[in-house]
């Protein structure tokens, strides 16, 4: 597994990640006043 990947288990809020985004992505969320929408199919 790569740096990139977080494996899931128990979710444990005190444990997260300390992912902070690309600023290229953050500007893509931010020049479009809708909220961005995830549907997905799969689980944990």
């Amino acid at each position: 597994w790569g740096p990139k990947v977080d494996v899931v288990g128990f979710c444990f809020l005190d444990l997260a990640t300390n992912y902070k985004p690309p600023e290229s992505l953050i500007q893509f969320i931010k020049k479009d006043k809708k909220k961005p929408i995830y549907i997905g199919f799969g689980s944990l």
